[in-house]
């Protein structure tokens, strides 16, 4: 007869899969937090770059780095609380005034 090899198992407040963080209530915080952080940072690259590039590059610069990682899963994610997605969407306005100046 062979022995079960049992482990510990922790408990964690979220997880990582396929790019999506799942937190064990199923409010999206962790996963909100990661896009809007992710925003932040390459709205500052783009601010950076508005006074040497066209609208257009600057439009082709936001899908390859920001869109495609707000729309990853907003399937999910975007059903939570409308007060959660308020820092996201601010950022998506700025994203505006960033392009159009």
């Amino acid at each position: 007869m062979q022995l079960l090899n049992l482990h510990n198992i922790e408990e964690n407040n979220h997880i990582k899969r396929l790019g999506i963080y799942i937190d064990n209530n199923l409010n999206w915080a962790p996963h909100i937090q990661h896009i809007n952080n992710k925003i932040s940072q390459n709205l500052g690259f783009l601010f950076r770059l508005r006074h040497f590039l066209t609208s257009n590059t600057l439009k082709q610069i936001y899908y390859s780095l920001i869109y495609f990682s707000l729309h990853d899963g907003i399937i999910s994610w975007g059903n939570t609380y409308p007060g959660r997605l308020t820092k996201v969407q601010i950022k998506q306005s700025k994203r505006i005034r960033c392009i159009f100046f």
